[in-house]
């Protein structure tokens, strides 16, 4: 069974990003596309494809429509919710370019890459956020810089919440969170350590069923200091992770 459920999702996936390159290929030869184009092109391959992923997702509170996101990180799944959810870009690693059927759906739907140890490159990608927000379209970013297994969450790094400052846009903290109903958070939906992406996406597409949920706060108070938004949205995330994920696990024991 498990087998073949992953044969199918693995045929589904292929056949959803097929789909959705030939969308976008169509969109092209009407001429050049912003950004919010790319994104919505993007959230309509993901709305197809996380159904066949036996992902179901929700948001608590009110989903923004502007503003930079400002997220824990705990898969590549996260982006996929992300942007079925509100039909977002993101600030992304530079590595995820090379990734399979990741890296070109990202550059296409106008992700902006970072080199995450080049001060040169930093400056290239804090411009270009800068420019998105100022367009008014709502960019997810995960501050923490790098996946973790769900357990925790790191220190934000504050250094892109500036662009935010500077053009005005709002700065809105969000909580993601997963439960599953044959597995663990930890071991098969986090991504995190020297796990590799193909092995464990052949291990995530043998599970029956997850749930995911964003909860997005208010936005917060503005502010000309980029270190203490970072903190304080920090704060808003790590109060409430315990109690989320105390609240997937009495949900799943029901369901079980």
């Amino acid at each position: 069974m498990r087998f073949l459920r992953r044969l199918k999702r693995c045929f589904w996936v292929l056949v959803i990003a097929a789909i959705g390159m030939a969308h976008y290929a169509l969109l092209r030869m009407r001429g050049r596309l912003s950004r919010p184009e790319r994104a919505r092109w993007l959230q309509k391959t993901t709305r197809r494809v996380l159904p066949y992923l036996g992902v179901h997702w929700q948001v608590a509170g009110e989903a923004p429509r502007t503003g930079l996101i400002v997220s824990n990180h705990i898969s590549y799944v996260d982006i996929l919710v992300f942007s079925a959810a509100i039909g977002c870009s993101f600030v992304s690693k530079a590595e995820v370019k090379d990734w399979p059927l990741f890296g070109p759906f990202a550059k296409l739907s106008g992700t902006v890459f970072v080199w995450r140890h080049s001060a040169a490159d930093s400056v290239r990608a804090y411009s270009e956020l800068r420019e998105c927000l100022k367009e008014g379209h709502p960019v997810v970013l995960f501050p923490e810089g790098t996946t973790n297994d769900g357990e925790k969450v790191l220190p934000f790094r504050s250094t892109m919440f500036q662009a935010a400052i500077d053009v005005g846009a709002p700065v809105i903290p969000a909580l993601i969170s997963y439960s599953i109903d044959d597995g663990t958070v930890r071991e098969d939906i986090a991504f995190w350590g020297d796990m590799e992406a193909l092995p464990h996406a052949m291990n995530l597409f043998t599970k029956r069923h997850m749930e995911c949920r964003i909860h997005f706060g208010d936005p917060l108070a503005a502010s000309d200091d980029r270190k203490q938004m970072a903190r304080t949205a920090y704060e808003w995330v790590t109060e409430r992770a315990p109690a989320v994920r105390e609240e997937s696990f009495e949900k799943l024991e029901t369901r079980n």
